[in-house]
């Protein structure tokens, strides 16, 4: 063979031995997974048409070298269609089901089978386009060429994103929604990218039109764009089954961002310096400033650090990153080997015996992830932060306080502070708004609320630090009996003055009760675990808490609305703070669960409550708690401040128990 030096071939060869690399990546990750070796298979015929079909194919100066690369690349390309069918026909969705039975199943091979006898019997076919030569010289690129050129490829990856879109609905697991929404965002940027060449090509028609320019910008394009599509593909089955597979990437995106701006600064430099001296001298000058900016290395390594941060949010180079992933990582492939069923069958066992081994995960570790699916969903679970382990780099962990269905809550020591302090792990779903909702809240500076020092996203979970205190909870004093008018002047004080803080903010707390009412020493009142708050503007929404759906919160100090998972108000955080200073006012609760009663009829109960009747031998306090009780969330106080305003205890005496 002959060959000559081609700039167009560069991206083109990089671009397809990416998706060589990536098909070995994906087969090797699960060999034995149906939906990795077809995804892989994908990726191998779409890079070897790449490579050589475009790549080769530009260097060949041969004519019977330029036909048989072109053969190779075009048969290439006629066998992806019905391997990337092949791999949509793994998505659960009713949009490719047909492909799934006995007489769809048959389709991909049958197109398989076609190409490959149509290579033989009419071998000009398929290089009816790339067989031209010389390549470079007679390559032009027309809108009209173009859009023969990516129309298949455009609605074949729409077809994808609909499938995609469907199966990420239909996702009955976290881990499968992940990859259907990774798949999702891979077909759209391939049709955004496409749809943008073609308007370029069309706006811009004589510049694409044998221009050593328009050339180069098109192969490059087409080998960059095949690359992404290819790597964001393999990153939605990939973050499943790889626990560092995006620590990897983050790194990448760090230390990449560094070399791009060192060999922009070589090529900006000199380009602009060629006008001022010789090229030689040029290029001299570029190595020079690229060199000066090595004394600057630091400061480029934390601009990379923010840009992998911005690129990839939540993933953190730590030991506690690590390990939540690899329990993702196992959980995905323990829900892989249920499908269903509530018994790991024996011929998985092996299988997931030596993931564990690899992962360095228990076999107590695979129990409560087993009880995890089971009960609810794999991405519920956190990791177990063992007393004396220092996290996040700072927190040393001295014992558990509570564990619940939005995480867990450690009491810490602050080692560089020397203050303890609350380690809360929160867990919702979509740890961005969590974020920003947490960041909302530690934002909030008020003597009753409960002070947040950090907060931390590591993966899907959100670390909340918080204000440590040490004087019980108002649930331990209410239910000793009721508080004397002076003491729940104070409370209601405290209570109330807290709560509108976090009004302000726009923030709903949604959980007030006692237990979240915590006292210091001095018997100064703040409100607490913020965890569930969520933005005021924002819908309820509809997890399953205590036994009750559709509602957030503790039932027995659920707002009607919030019990029929209504859409909230502060109105809401309003009725639930009522309801606490009933109980700290009184010793009884407002909704007192009958004996036997469920949780869920108690629900029920709240949700039909027809307002407050209660005699409390004061006509102002039975007023006040009328108004704040009040059945609709329009009949209640304006807002918390107001409540206050409106409180009177003077002079009233608690009944006798």
């Amino acid at each position: 063979m002959s060959w000559t030096w081609s700039w167009l071939a560069v991206p083109q060869l990089l671009g397809g031995g990416g998706l060589l690399v990536l098909a070995f990546v994906v087969y090797a990750a699960r060999p034995y997974r149906t939906q990795n070796q077809r995804l892989a298979l994908f990726l191998f015929l779409d890079g070897l048409v790449v490579v050589t079909g475009w790549g080769l194919r530009a260097l060949a100066t041969d004519v019977g070298d330029a036909y048989a690369l072109s053969f190779i690349g075009s048969l290439g390309l006629w066998l992806v269609a019905p391997a990337y069918l092949w791999f949509l026909a793994t998505l659960d969705t009713p949009l490719v089901a047909w492909l799934r039975t006995r007489v769809g199943s048959l389709v991909p091979p049958a197109m398989a089978l076609t190409a490959l006898v149509l290579a033989f019997t009419w071998p000009d076919l398929y290089v009816a386009e790339m067989g031209r030569f010389p390549y470079v010289d007679a390559w032009r690129f027309s809108p009209r060429f173009g859009l023969l050129l990516a129309a298949p490829w455009v609605l074949g990856s729409l077809f994808g994103l609909f499938v995609a879109l469907s199966a990420m609905r239909r996702a009955s697991t976290s881990h499968a929604r992940r990859q259907a929404k990774a798949y999702a965002v891979a077909f759209g940027t391939h049709d955004a990218l496409y749809f943008t060449l073609l308007g370029a090509s069309g706006v811009w028609p004589g510049w694409f039109d044998g221009t050593e320019a328009g050339n180069l910008f098109v192969f490059s394009f087409h080998g960059g764009a095949s690359l992404i599509f290819g790597l964001l593909l393999a990153r939605g089955i990939l973050g499943t089954q790889l626990f560092d597979i995006e620590l990897k990437v983050r790194r990448t995106v760090k230390q990449g961002t560094v070399v791009a701006i060192l060999a922009l600064t070589y090529v900006v430099t000199n380009l602009a310096a060629r006008s001022l001296m010789s090229p030689q001298a040029a290029q001299n000058a570029g190595v020079v400033l690229t060199g000066l900016l090595l004394f600057a290395l630091v400061p480029l390594q934390r601009l990379g650090t923010r840009v992998a941060d911005a690129a990839m949010p939540g993933v953190r180079d730590t030991p506690e990153y690590v390990e939540q992933r690899k329990l993702e990582v196992y959980g995905a492939a323990l829900e892989d080997a249920l499908a269903g069923a509530s018994e790991v069958p024996e011929d998985q066992e092996a299988r997931l015996a030596q993931l564990r081994a690899k992962l360095g995960l228990s076999d107590r570790d695979h129990a409560v992830l087993l009880h995890a699916i089971q009960r609810t969903d794999v991405s519920s679970i956190t990791p177990s932060f063992e007393p004396g382990r220092t996290v996040l780099d700072r927190y040393r962990i001295e014992e558990v306080l509570g564990q619940g269905g939005q995480g867990t809550t450690y009491r810490a020591l602050d080692t560089r502070l020397g203050r303890a302090v609350v380690l809360k792990t929160v867990h919702r779903g979509d740890a961005r708004s969590t974020l920003r909702e947490a960041r909302a809240l530690a934002a909030i500076h008020h003597p009753n609320v409960v002070a947040i020092h950090d907060v931390e996203r590591v993966g899907d979970h959100v670390y909340l630090v918080m204000e440590h205190v040490d004087g019980g909870s108002l649930a331990e004093v209410s239910g000793a009996g009721s508080l004397p008018g002076e003491g729940f002047a104070d409370l209601a004080s405290d209570l109330l003055s807290g709560l509108e803080a976090v009004h302000d903010a726009g923030l709903i707390h949604r959980d007030v009760k006692p237990s979240n009412v915590l006292l210091t020493l001095d018997g100064q009142a703040k409100l607490a675990d913020l965890g569930i708050a969520t933005d005021a503007r924002a819908e309820a929404e509809t997890t399953l808490v205590a036994g009750a759906q559709g509602a957030v919160g503790t039932v027995a100090y659920m707002s009607p609305e919030q019990a029929r998972g209504d859409r909230l108000s502060p109105a809401s955080d309003q009725f639930s703070a009522a309801a606490t200073l009933y109980r700290a006012l009184t010793g009884r609760s407002l909704f007192e669960a009958y004996p036997g009663e469920a949780s869920v009829e108690l629900q029920a109960r709240v949700a039909a409550w027809r307002g407050f009747q209660e005699d409390l031998d004061d006509p102002g306090l039975e007023a006040w708690f009328a108004k704040a009780l009040a059945p609709s969330p329009s009949d209640r106080f304006t807002d918390a401040t107001a409540m206050l305003e409106a409180l009177d205890v003077e002079g009233w005496t608690a009944p006798e128990a």
